[in-house]
């Protein structure tokens, strides 16, 4: 074995500081990711990218507060009228403080319209994208958001976004509230695209819903005017 044989080899058995901080790390992001209320096993990551402040901008539109996030999860990307919507979160360089992000793509002109960085509540843990639906010259966002990072603590707290589809401008942010409902619950959407859809001109959501105190789930459709 070679001396630089040696050297990796006893870097491997015995870890450098900056090693063992790097470990540590990933680490803690393993366990606030499994101890999160995490809806997210229902959905296909279908791709991890950085980079957001590099989408091109050939007639000016360009990401919106993506730049404060340094890696992205795209749950989904679905074709709708006129263009493509991707939708997923986006956190720091450990994969935490993921916030929802929604990306638009021209179906015409075949490049990237832009990409939102989506707010969620102050205090609440972290938020993702999960589906979205054209009508007319808006984009509708639904968003599912986390209030603690310890299962047992946190809520699953719904909203729906409605963006402008020319430039992602945020035009209402609503959150989604389950009917006839007491109590403390958490509520979710399965990724089946049908759970977010128009109908005689209102957006339905179909979901489930549990309380705090309880094992059964729970399901609800509710209907919000455009």
């Amino acid at each position: 074995m070679h001396v630089e044989d040696n050297h990796r080899a006893a870097t491997a058995e015995n870890p450098q500081p900056k090693d063992v901080l790097k470990i540590r790390r990933v680490a803690m992001f393993v366990a606030l990711s499994t101890a999160a209320v995490d809806r997210t096993a229902a959905y296909e990551w279908v791709g991890n990218f950085a980079g957001a402040t590099q989408v091109a901008s050939k007639d000016g539109f360009s990401s919106d507060n993506a730049g404060t996030l340094a890696i992205f999860s795209r749950y989904r990307t679905i074709s709708v009228d006129g263009g493509t919507c991707s939708v997923g979160a986006g956190g720091d360089e450990d994969g935490l403080n993921r916030h929802p992000y929604v990306e638009w793509k021209d179906a015409r002109k075949y490049y990237q319209r832009w990409l939102k960085k989506l707010d969620i509540p102050s205090g609440f843990y972290e938020g993702r994208a999960t589906h979205c639906l054209r009508e007319r010259e808006s984009i509708f966002v639904l968003l599912q958001l986390d209030t603690h990072s310890q299962r047992s603590m946190s809520q699953g707290v719904l909203h729906l976004v409605k963006l402008r589809v020319a430039d992602g401008f945020v035009e209402s942010d609503t959150e989604i509230l389950v009917p006839g409902v007491r109590g403390t619950y958490s509520a979710w959407v399965e990724k089946d695209l049908s759970n977010l859809r128009e109908r005689e001109g209102e957006i339905v959501v179909v979901g489930k819903y549990r309380y705090l105190d309880a094992e059964e789930d729970i399901s609800f459709s509710v209907m919000l005017k455009m």
